[in-house]
């Protein structure tokens, strides 16, 4: 258990296996240990909070032989230490909260599936097995360079704007909003005081639009809004005063164009922006969006997310916004090979293990399968493996048997590896120790 502040420390203890042999933790990447190891956290509170991100992302890391550096991890050979495995929570994001309503509470959200440009928000959402060592960042986890990110399709996404009245309204209250001088506790006041405003004046007066859609076969989703008629909030332009702050009637009416000339001109309030996806319960949702915060993308003496941030592509062209991307993975993984172990009940020849895996994602995972494979310690081939593995709708997969080989000469440990499918890197592994007799 963590302590009140929030630290905690694991001592990894020697010990022998059930043949005899000493094991001892190293905290060792390099040969000729090669030592890996699996990281993971259980959430406090899941209705309350949602996990961001966690060392080598609760996966067996690091997925090849180098130090691995994200986040503050670090590795002392010397003392067989880690430090800094940091695991980071935010807010479970409320989508009732964030976005439109309905009197009964679902999101009141105009479907704006959108292959034209202009106010577009586009992205994906993939699962993320592939961590690679380096800067843990919202944009690698992102990124799709990874070998073992997996598309998800048929998850809704939402997007919401703030309206030119909350806007104006933000500026009366903090005329210093996002300013040189401010800080993390101001934009925590400030949000707080948004969704005070919005509980007393109503949502319809705070949030411009809210659009929707799905994710496609390929993980992206491409949205749509209509714009606010006007230069800005703040700025009329060329609009006609009666036009001005309204909302078009579609996404192709009007002028999208900057810079900001034609008298149909729209906008969208971009450093006032939400999207997010649809509740997915026990993962790890990482994205720029990690608090119920309407936020700035813009940067520059403040920027509420930070410098993931920068590889979201917004146009100065059309308001198009792209590569807001979401990584999700599995929270808790639980790995185990029964009924035997490595320490007090060892198999022997002729002996079958079982596996079993829980808290395996279901939604959103059609397309995504496991593989089981067995292999001796010590050696690279795989002598028993179980392909195409799809998870139950209880979130288990079914088991990968291995019969211990009965002419089996000298004691030995076998270990199963769980893999997403064609995936190189592991998610995790356990070990079935075979005393020979």
């Amino acid at each position: 258990m963590t302590n009140s502040d929030g630290t905690f420390a694991i001592h990894m203890k020697n010990f022998f296996t059930a043949l005899g042999d000493p094991v001892q933790f190293d905290a060792d990447p390099n040969k000729p240990e090669f030592e890996k190891w699996r990281i993971w956290a259980v959430n406090p509170d899941d209705g309350t909070y949602q996990m961001l991100s966690a060392p080598g992302n609760s996966v067996v890391f690091p997925k090849t032989a180098v130090y691995d550096l994200s986040g503050n991890l670090v590795q002392k050979i010397d003392s067989n230490v880690i430090e800094g495995a940091d695991f980071k929570f935010g807010e479970r994001i409320d989508n009732s909260v964030m976005h439109l309503t309905n009197p009964d509470g679902s999101i009141l959200a105009k479907d704006n599936p959108a292959e034209k440009t202009g106010g577009q928000v586009q992205g994906h959402v993939q699962w993320n097995y592939g961590i690679a060592n380096g800067s843990e960042t919202w944009a690698l986890y992102a990124s799709r360079s990874q070998n073992g990110d997996f598309v998800a399709p048929n998850v809704k996404v939402y997007a919401s704007y703030l309206s030119d009245y909350a806007v104006q309204q933000i500026n009366k209250k903090y005329p210093d909003v996002r300013g040189s001088d401010w800080t993390a506790q101001k934009e925590a006041e400030l949000q707080n005081w948004i969704h005070a405003k919005m509980a007393q004046e109503g949502k319809e007066k705070w949030i411009a639009e809210t659009v929707s859609g799905f994710t496609g076969q390929d993980g992206e989703y491409r949205l749509r809004f209509n714009g606010t008629y006007g230069k800005s909030a703040t700025e009329r332009g060329n609009v006609p005063e009666d036009m001005w702050h309204t909302i078009a009637d579609n996404p192709d009416a009007g002028s999208w164009t900057l810079p900001n000339i034609n008298k149909d001109h729209k906008h969208i309030n971009r450093d006032w922006l939400f999207v997010s996806t649809e509740d997915i319960p026990g993962v790890i949702k990482t994205s720029p969006f990690y608090q119920n915060y309407y936020s700035s993308y813009s940067g520059g003496n403040w920027n509420s997310h930070g410098a993931g941030w920068t590889t979201i592509n917004m146009a100065t062209t059309n308001y198009d916004m792209r590569n807001i991307d979401f990584a999700i993975a599995a929270g808790d993984i639980d790995f185990e090979v029964t009924p035997f172990n490595t320490t007090d009940k060892p198999a022997h020849p002729g002996d079958t293990a079982h596996t079993t895996a829980v808290n395996i994602p279901t939604k959103f995972s059609d397309n995504l399968n496991y593989r089981i494979q067995w292999k001796a310690a010590g050696a690279k081939d795989v002598i028993a493996e179980c392909k195409g593995l799809h998870p139950e709708s209880n979130g288990t997969l079914q088991s990968c048997d291995f019969t211990v080989p009965k002419e089996l000469d000298k004691s030995t440990i076998y270990t199963a590896y769980l893999y997403a499918e064609d995936d190189k890197g592991q998610l995790s592994d356990n070990y079935l120790s075979v005393r020979w007799v």
